[in-house]
């Protein structure tokens, strides 16, 4: 059969420590990256259902620790320097 990759993407803390790493897939990124938008709209620009957004959503707060909101989840991806607020503005503009 067909090998599946799991690609994936790191949120680092500012010490750059590996204990404060924090493993995301390629789509949990990609989602992230859109979390001011409604869950079918991500669906929908992402080609997979809203159960499936909400399935990552789900990892997403798992994963980072101490967020309750997704956009306690934007800000701590700022914090961590993941992505900068042009990125989220050029996501933002492509939608």
């Amino acid at each position: 059969g067909t090998g599946l990759i799991k690609m994936t993407s790191f949120l680092v803390g500012k010490s750059g420590e590996r204990d404060t790493m924090i493993e995301l897939t390629n789509k949990e990124l990609e989602v992230l990256k859109m979390l001011s938008y409604p869950n079918r709209v991500i669906a929908s620009r992402l080609k997979i259902t809203e159960g499936t957004v909400k399935t990552h959503l789900n990892s997403l707060f798992y994963k980072i620790p101490n967020q309750k909101t997704r956009a306690g989840l934007i800000i701590e991806a700022l914090r961590r320097n993941r992505f900068g607020l042009s990125q989220l503005y050029q996501i933002r503009g492509r939608i």
